[in-house]
């Protein structure tokens, strides 16, 4: 951690000499290629529900309404001290804006029936960000909640309405029925 003022030797090949009170140290300057590319990000391990998921989890997972709490453990693919790395991570539709991930996992506790692309990103001392991986998540309505369901009260309710308005206008027919035979039976006594 400390370094002597004078002791520096840039050598013929592009590499540094260092000289410290412990020692030298022999830098390859040249064949430094930049920084480390951005790490990939894995996911771990999770639960949607009460199905596991794993990093090799392909496709899309649907989960009925009443099981669809979301946790996951993610890492990034790289050998960096792991306080250098940062995580940000977003569930669309929900979220529209990244945010950081801290202790490395997501959770959602209860997630509303909709399909939902959870995605997250990793880098290195604020470097560029590497590949999103995202996991869809598909969260399945109740019945009740189900389009079958709502056209068929939307059914119902027309056909309450259609016999409210037959019963109503047989009930105006049969009156004005009594009204014309009560109005013939008196014309007809009349004369």
């Amino acid at each position: 951690n400390d370094s002597a003022s004078q002791a520096f030797f840039l050598d013929r090949d592009g590499s540094l000499w260092l000289g410290s009170t412990g020692g030298a140290s022999h830098l390859l300057a040249q064949s430094y290629a930049g920084p480390p590319q951005p790490p990939r990000t894995v996911l771990l391990a999770g639960r949607v529900g009460d199905l596991a998921i794993h990093s090799r989890l392909a496709g899309r997972v649907a989960v009925p309404r009443d099981r669809s709490s979301l946790m996951i453990e993610l890492a990034a693919g790289t050998l960096v001290d792991p306080r250098r790395v940062e995580l940000e991570g977003r569930l669309s539709p929900l979220e529209s804006t990244w945010s950081a991930i801290r202790p490395r996992q997501a959770r959602y506790p209860v997630l509303p029936p909709e399909d939902y692309r959870f995605e997250v990103r990793a880098r290195v001392d604020g470097g560029a960000w590497g590949p999103i991986t995202s996991l869809e998540v598909t969260v399945l309505p109740a019945w009740w909640q189900t389009l079958w369901f709502r056209a068929l009260i939307g059914l119902a309710v027309l056909g309450v309405i259609a016999a409210g308005f037959t019963l109503r206008q047989r009930s105006v027919l049969r009156r004005r029925t009594r009204q014309l035979h009560a109005q013939l039976e008196a014309s007809f006594r009349a004369v």
